[in-house]
């Protein structure tokens, strides 16, 4: 359900851009900036958000993810420029952004095994629908109620995702080893290796 919103909040934008155009006066180009908004600030945020995903509760961040681009999508009914509506649909993409990386996550340690794969097509499910659903019932809404009733109505369903997603069980999982464990085993290994190489070396020579 999380997932499915997700993807009704950042598509919503594009079935407003006319009323929002002739309202705010924006060009085209100021459009096209409102409807990437969100995708580029997701890609700059989804890695340290991800990392953060890693070293803190997945639960947390998953709620605060939720959290934030819900109330950021109602705020766009409050928006009279656009500069105010760019950075609320950039906040838009930094809740998607901790959202995506800790709910897959979140996802591998519930299922394991056969029944990963089905579960992760189940949380996919939700980016076809919720692209299709924000669009058509943004249109929907817009027309009856206008833009600004539209954009509240798709962020508000968030809020109350955001503080079920608060009550998600966290898997016990180990701190994450620091970076140089890795390294260093890496290494060991290859130390070893080379010994063992060395030493059958010696043995066939004598």
């Amino acid at each position: 359900m999380i997932n499915l919103l997700n993807y009704t909040d950042r598509n919503v934008v594009f079935a407003l851009f006319e009323p929002i155009k002739r309202e705010l006066t924006l060009s085209d180009q100021q459009l096209g900036w409102v409807g990437s908004a969100y995708v580029i600030v997701l890609s700059l945020a989804a890695l340290p958000l991800g990392v953060l995903g890693d070293l803190k509760s997945r639960r947390a961040v998953i709620a605060w993810g939720v959290g934030l681009w819900s109330v950021c999508t109602a705020l766009g009914a409050t928006v009279r420029s656009f500069w105010q509506l760019l950075v609320i649909r950039s906040l838009v993409g930094v809740g998607e952004a901790g959202y995506g990386p800790a709910a897959q996550a979140l996802i591998a340690e519930y299922y394991r095994g056969k029944r990963r794969a089905f579960a992760i097509g189940v949380y996919s499910v939700g980016m076809a629908f919720g692209g299709v659903l924000g669009i058509w019932l943004g249109g929907v809404l817009a027309a009856r109620y206008g833009w600004r009733a539209a954009f509240v109505a798709m962020g508000v369903p968030g809020v109350v995702l955001a503080v079920l997603a608060s009550r998600l069980r966290d898997p016990a999982r180990r701190p994450p080893a620091p970076l140089r464990a890795p390294i260093g085993d890496h290494f060991g290994r290859h130390d070893t290796r080379s010994r063992q190489l060395r030493r059958r070396d010696r043995i066939r020579g004598s």
